[in-house]
């Protein structure tokens, strides 16, 4: 056995030792085999959780997933508490997302946590299915803190802050952001394998400078601008009462502002995948680079009866008529992408008064699970889970 006093000394090198021998291509058995001596020969909690990850990482790259999900999950039971647990939580959650739900037990927490600061909204976009008869209002900071306290506490390692509505236009977000980055610090969150981050997604229409600045000065780990269309004509079509050259403006602003600062801000831009061919991908997302964005993503977009598009032509139809004109889109339909853009397997969505859904879109009465007043949020997940059939 290590002697106490040395084996933090000595536990560095092993690790060191162990990642030589990873990067030299020993064989895996070997491998295996000093991982597993190191493991017994430790009994610093925070050790030993540090080599089962290990066991479970080099598992993962050798293709054995179902084994190394297991080994994950196994870790972060041993060890609860270490950051190598909560590694090991983060990348259990990962591995069932990305297997489309097929591996169990399912994970005891979900991903991320997409929490709607409003559904107040300043555009009235032609693909929205935003329903202007629910109750309207902006989250409060009491019930922010709550899903905050709760989803790190769970294990999520991403807040989302957008849902039906505008985010910027509630007036607490600066206070949502700050108190956020200020609950990571004190609970030592910042170490793990995976950062705990806090991110929007805006339509860009009122990200002023100033408003960019405190966002980003306050730790937001990324904003999103979504912005779709082929032209700037098109746009305007999609995003009724928004003006494209004023978002751009505003894009290339918010990305002067971040590099003036190096805060550590990710931008993206998104676009809905409306029957765009492959060289309007190009060509959009060599201007949005241009423009200030870190990457450009090209989304799915959802078909549900009521939304529309605009074609080929630049003309406005129903979604709907897109699937019987077999346009691109469809390749989504059902599918694990759209799944996940759907939010189906990595999220719990809470709306703006506390009630919590399954996943994206306007709630109906049997979406909602229950409300964060009253049900914390893990269990909620469980009881997602078992309704989606995965429990």
């Amino acid at each position: 056995m290590v002697a106490k006093e040395e084996e933090h000394r000595a536990y560095n090198a092993e690790v060191d030792h162990i990642t030589a021998l990873y990067r030299n291509g020993v064989m895996p058995d070997l491998l295996v085999k000093e991982i597993m001596t190191a493991f017994q020969n430790y009994h610093h909690p925070e050790h030993k959780a540090h080599f089962l990850y290990m066991l479970s990482k080099l598992l993962l790259d050798l293709g054995r997933k179902e084994t190394a999900y297991n080994s994950f999950l196994e870790t972060e039971r041993l060890f609860r508490g270490t950051r190598f647990a909560r590694a090991s939580a983060d990348m259990s959650k990962t591995i069932f997302v990305q297997g489309g739900g097929s591996f169990r037990p399912i994970p005891a927490f979900t991903l991320s946590v997409q929490i709607e600061p409003t559904n107040h909204c300043n555009l009235d976009c032609i693909m929205c299915d935003r329903n202007k008869h629910r109750p309207m209002g902006h989250m409060d900071l009491e019930t922010f803190t709550r899903i905050v306290d709760e989803s790190l506490a769970a294990g999520a390692y991403g807040i989302r802050l957008y849902h039906m509505g505008e985010p910027l236009l509630n007036p607490s977000l600066i206070l949502f952001v700050q108190y956020f980055s200020g609950k990571v610090k004190e609970l030592e969150l910042s170490d793990g394998c995976m950062p705990r981050g806090i991110g929007i997604m805006t339509n860009g229409t009122l990200l002023n400078s100033n408003l960019a600045e405190e966002l980003m000065g306050s730790g937001l780990e990324s904003i999103g601008f979504s912005i779709d269309g082929r032209t700037p004509e098109e746009y305007e079509k999609i995003r009724r009462n928004a003006k494209f050259s004023r978002v751009v403006e505003n894009l290339r602003k918010t990305r002067k502002i971040r590099d003036s600062y190096r805060f550590s801000t990710k931008i993206s831009v998104s676009v809905l995948d409306i029957e765009l061919e492959q060289s309007d991908k190009s060509r959009l997302n060599d201007f949005y680079l241009q423009n200030g964005a870190d990457f450009v993503s090209f989304m799915p977009c959802s078909l549900k009866e009521g939304r529309q598009i605009v074609n080929k032509n630049g003309d406005l139809i129903p979604a709907k008529e897109a699937v019987q004109a077999d346009a691109p889109i469809t390749a989504f339909s059902g599918s694990g992408n759209q799944a996940v853009a759907d939010g189906v397997l990595d999220r719990l969505v809470v709306l703006w008064n506390g009630d919590i859904k399954s996943s994206c879109g306007e709630p109906s009465e049997a979406d909602i699970i229950g409300n964060v007043k009253e049900l914390s949020l893990a269990e909620a997940y469980q009881i997602k889970m078992k309704r989606l059939g995965f429990s």
